[in-house]
């Protein structure tokens, strides 16, 4: 029986984690002999962790290619008498601080095992943690770097296309400042807002954000991220599940990098965040939001051609194919619009995943109002941009005193906002 005296109300899901960790090594690890060949504990991988089980098995191929097996992965799939063995290792691979960094720094003082500080996810955060394992083994490092497909990517013409792209950031410590080196260093991206949830790693967090120039954001109220977001006005959301929510209500593409997650964010398939191999999981991920945004951009652009209509029928048909008919709206149940006493029903135009902008009032307190030819304008602005330019362009009317938006006030507004 292993005692835990926990401040249940007061500390969160990851310190309870970290110090149960703790106290289970604590328990039941002892100093032994070191192993004949140099060997690790892998720490802070758990069942329910963003891609932790595919992050070990990168983890113990890039070690193995150094010569160096792996003692013990703990907490995940670890048992009692695995914990008891952890003391033949010659180090530790701390790979998530939340979970497991208290039970490494008491490794280290009582099992005389010292620790990696870097949490190899990115190409450059990869490099830097070989580099530390091999000061620390006197191992050279023996890494092919060939399945790399980032360099590819950046020596054709469309990684300009990614260049400084605006980017907002926040999950859990570990993953946002990684995530927030591998936007800035290696994919050329603007940090624009850098956050985390767990406030235990408040001080590195706020290093972390000085480095980017952004204010640090440390909360775990969700009104408060999506505020900094709308406020930020980014291009691309990297954090949680309820980021990629506040994604959807906002009209941003949004790409998972940390827990909390949906099931979805379980693949069949190997998706590791760490090593060369997560850096290209990395790359495809947060590339695939711009680029389908860039495709729908594509399509918004031509959807009032002939062949893009919706009544135009099959375009494989030549030009002499019939139209097809137009399905009828599907009517909205009346069950469906009942509320409880005393709470109004919903409006059924207001059930939608993005959220229609409000007009700025002008100097005199009027609502701007939008042409057809500026709104038929507008949409033809990238759907993750049209906020912005809608926003920027009714504040530029209203500072003039326009009561109406037409298609050369929409550019004026772009070229006054362009200086």
């Amino acid at each position: 029986m292993i005692a835990l005296d926990l401040p249940s109300y007061s500390r969160k899901e990851n310190f309870g984690a970290d110090e149960t960790f703790h106290q289970i090594v604590r328990a039941l690890a002892r100093p032994m002999r070191r192993t004949g060949q140099v060997t690790c504990n892998l720490l802070g991988a758990t069942a329910l962790g963003f891609r932790h089980r595919d992050d070990v098995a990168e983890l113990t191929r890039l070690l193995a290619g150094m010569g160096i097996a792996v003692n013990v992965c703990a907490p995940l799939g670890a048992r009692p008498a695995d914990i008891a063995r952890m003391g033949q290792a010659h180090f530790n691979v701390l790979m998530y601080p939340e979970t497991a960094e208290t039970a490494a720094r008491w490794m280290e003082r009582a099992l005389g095992q010292p620790f990696t500080r870097i949490v190899p996810i990115g190409t450059g955060a990869t490099r830097d943690f070989l580099a530390e394992v091999s000061g620390l083994t006197g191992l050279p490092v023996q890494v092919d770097e060939g399945a790399l497909r980032a360099p590819w990517w950046s020596a054709s013409v469309d990684s300009t296309y990614l260049t400084g792209k605006r980017v907002f950031i926040f999950g859990d410590a570990t993953h946002a400042m990684a995530a927030a080196r591998i936007a800035a260093r290696e994919i050329g991206f603007e940090v624009v807002g850098l956050g985390c949830y767990n406030r235990e790693f408040a001080r590195p967090l706020r290093a972390a954000a000085a480095q980017h120039g952004v204010e640090p954001l440390i909360t775990d109220d969700y009104l408060e991220v999506e505020a900094a977001i709308a406020a930020a006005q980014p291009e691309l959301i990297l954090g949680t599940q309820m980021e990629r929510m506040i994604g959807k209500r906002l009209g941003i593409p949004c790409a998972v990098i940390s827990s909390p997650v949906h099931v979805q964010d379980f693949p069949a398939r190997t998706s590791p965040q760490m090593g060369f191999d997560g850096a290209n999981v990395i790359f495809d991920t947060w590339i695939h939001p711009l680029v389908m945004g860039l495709e729908e951009h594509l399509l918004t652009m031509f959807r009032e051609d002939f062949e893009f209509q919706d009544a135009a029928g099959p375009s494989d048909h030549g030009a002499a194919h019939a139209a097809r008919r137009a399905e009828p709206a599907a009517a909205v149940p009346e069950v469906a619009l009942a509320a409880a006493p005393g709470v109004s029903p919903p409006d059924p135009q207001g059930i939608s995943v993005k959220r229609k902008e409000e007009p700025v009032p002008a100097g005199d307190g009027a609502a701007v109002e939008w042409l057809a030819e500026a709104e038929q304008e507008l949409k033809k602005i990238p759907f993750f941009v049209r906020g912005k330019a809608r926003r920027n362009t009714e504040r530029y009317a209203a500072d003039r005193g326009l009561r109406a938006i037409s298609r050369e006030t929409l550019y004026e507004a772009k070229a006054h906002y362009a200086r």
